[in-house]
């Protein structure tokens, strides 16, 4: 993102249409990953008007009102990255991978070079399994949208997931519906909405599969994985 649109409104190119003129040249094709918001759960290739404007763009915060903390079960790691509740960066966001999309459908439609698109990079937020700022603590205490809690349901998934929300059926907020598994679905509900968002800003303009990825879990509790990302537990979220 920040090669892209150095300036807010103002784009850049020449990075991408560099590298498609040289798979061009030797006969391959590319899968293009739109570092955007997150980059293995961070922020680091957002513009720097993003980062430096915490205000319009706030931080997750993984401690109540602190945006920057130490991960415990990282090594100690500085750590912060964007919020997943920020309103303004996901439509910033989404408009500069528009503009990506736009630029790269007049560029290589015809040649099709570009086969498809990654979305974001190892998304979801490290140290907690969601964020505590004030207005995530409000939305968690408020109720798990009815279309959602019926569709989680009524569909298999890890039994842990499944067994919180089995035994939290008749509850309305998002730890008496999800129990346990409470915050990392809340997380992933919020990411999954915000990339998505995303994704169909892109898909709008060019019409290309598009894919995400994840931090594995490898067993581990939320938070020492970037909770909120696309493992497999939280799929159906």
């Amino acid at each position: 993102w920040e090669l892209v649109e150095p300036v807010e409104g103002t784009f850049d190119f020449a990075t991408q249409d560099a590298i498609i003129a040289q798979a061009r040249e030797r006969g391959m094709h590319i899968i293009f990953l739109w570092f955007g918001s997150w980059k293995n759960a961070q922020c680091m290739y957002a513009p720097n008007w993003v980062k430096t404007d915490l205000e319009r763009f706030p931080r997750a915060q993984v401690e109540k009102g602190q945006n920057k903390c130490q991960l415990k079960d990282f090594y100690g790691m500085p750590y912060t990255t964007l919020s997943y509740l920020g309103e303004e960066t996901n439509k910033a966001d989404a408009r500069a991978f528009a503009e990506f999309m736009k630029h790269l459908k007049e560029n290589d439609e015809a040649e099709q070079t570009v086969i498809a698109v990654q979305v974001e990079n190892e998304t979801g937020m490290q140290g907690a399994g969601r964020e505590h700022s004030d207005l995530a603590d409000e939305l968690f205490a408020g109720e798990v949208p009815a279309d959602f809690a019926a569709y989680m349901r009524s569909h298999e998934m890890a039994e842990d997931v499944k067994a919180a929300v089995e035994q939290g059926k008749d509850g309305k907020t998002w730890e008496e519906v999800f129990g346990d598994v409470a915050e990392e679905i809340f997380s992933a509900y919020h990411v999954a909405s915000y990339v998505n968002r995303v994704a169909e800003a892109g898909n709008a303009v060019y019409d290309l599969p598009m894919t995400a990825n994840c931090w594995l879990d490898k067993g581990e509790k939320p938070g020492k994985y970037p909770s909120g990302g696309p493992v497999a537990r939280v799929m159906e979220v």
